[in-house]
């Protein structure tokens, strides 16, 4: 009957061993999740491979020894208990010859190789590990989680996002008070004392460089290129306005006021001055003299006699005077009315029945085109 029951005593304790841990992984396995992503390993025998030379260096039965003669002296050793002294003397009788072990070594068989005498290489590639608490997230709200948190985001520059459990907020800035009294001015701007805790630097502008390798002109002046960060567009000339009324003539030119921003003093003629060798009469073939080199209007203009000017225009083609305007052309007639001589009295007979007799002097006719058209017939 005991037998019976100590059969079965084993038989229960063999099933809690096999059911017990396992009804406890089936409970950690319902409240907590595995987060460790290394898979639980121990090495083996398996996991290595072992030489099969040994790698001590030592032969086997090297250092083997056994006493022989030459391991022993004979000694004389005291056996005497007794101590010399006036009723005692140390004789023959108290000494013993005895064989001494003096070789200072113990028999042995020598080296035996052993597992310590060959070389083991792992050959297995996991890790060994075995999963602790730390491997498992909490489920539980009444259990702490004493796994660390493991990035879920797959961040590669440090920042989490919010749903990952490694995310932290943001810090809030500290919230700051005026102290100075600032007011916006009318532009809307709150500029605030320097040891104002609101108060802001203003930002300094940005250090340019030049891309264009532009240099300095004789005057000094660095014109750089429109791509280059240095550029600076040219200033634009400031828009005058009239203020003298003038209006355009019948020529289409207006003329404004001395003392107007839009006055333009009309342009004097150039004066030829001649080289050696040039006069008026030049026909500038060979010739190098500046005069030449006049425009047609300032040549013109610069005639000192009706008959010069008037063989001048003469000897013009149609091409030449197309390229007067008419203000130029307005300009030689005034020049040519200032030239043209006094017309001769007319001679009057003293007989009253004779006719008028016309003037002598013939006045050369001249053609002008791109001249001011005629006006309407006056009537009445």
């Amino acid at each position: 009957m005991k037998r019976k029951f100590l059969t079965l005593g084993l038989s229960l304790c063999v099933l809690a061993s096999v059911c017990v841990p396992g009804t406890l992984a089936i409970k950690a396995d319902a409240h907590s999740t595995l987060v460790c992503e290394k898979t639980e390993h121990t090495h083996t025998d398996a996991c290595y491979i072992v030489s099969d030379v040994p790698t001590c260096g030592l032969e086997a039965g090297e250092g083997a020894h056994a006493h022989d003669d030459s391991c022993y002296e004979e000694q004389t050793v005291l056996t005497c208990t007794l101590s010399e002294d006036e009723t005692h003397t140390h004789g023959d009788g108290c000494y013993t010859a005895e064989r001494v072990l003096v070789c200072g070594q113990e028999e042995s068989e020598g080296h035996q190789h052993d597992d310590s005498c060959y070389s083991k290489e792992l050959t297995c590639t996991l890790e060994e590990h075995q999963h602790s608490d730390a491997c498992y997230l909490s489920q539980s709200n009444e259990q702490p989680d004493l796994a660390e948190p493991i990035c879920t985001c797959g961040t590669e520059d440090g920042v989490h996002t919010e749903g990952c459990p490694l995310y932290q907020a943001p810090a809030q800035p500290e919230e700051k008070e005026c102290t100075c009294g600032a007011v916006a001015g009318e532009d809307g701007i709150i500029v605030h004392a320097e040891d104002c805790p609101l108060y802001q630097a203003p930002a300094q502008p940005e250090e340019k460089e030049c891309t264009c390798g532009a240099v300095a002109g004789e005057d000094g002046i660095i014109v750089h290129a429109e791509d280059c960060p240095l550029y600076q567009a040219p200033a634009q000339p400031e828009e005058k306005e009239c203020t003298c009324g003038a209006v355009a003539g019948e020529d289409g030119t207006i003329v404004h006021a001395e003392d107007c921003p839009l006055y333009v003093a009309p342009t004097a003629p150039e004066t030829p001055v001649h080289i050696e060798g040039c006069s008026d009469d030049c026909t500038v073939e060979g010739c190098s003299c500046p005069c030449h080199k006049l425009s047609l209007f300032d040549r013109l203009m610069a005639c000192e006699t009706y008959e010069e000017l008037m063989e001048m225009i003469e000897s013009l083609t149609e091409e030449e005077i197309g390229e007067l305007t008419e203000e130029q052309v307005a300009q030689i007639d005034e020049k040519a009315l200032a030239l043209e001589p006094a017309p001769l009295p007319e001679v009057i007979s003293d007989e009253p029945d004779d006719e008028p007799v016309d003037s002598e002097i013939i006045y050369p006719t001249v053609n002008f085109d791109h001249v001011a058209p005629f006006g309407a017939p006056v009537v009445g």
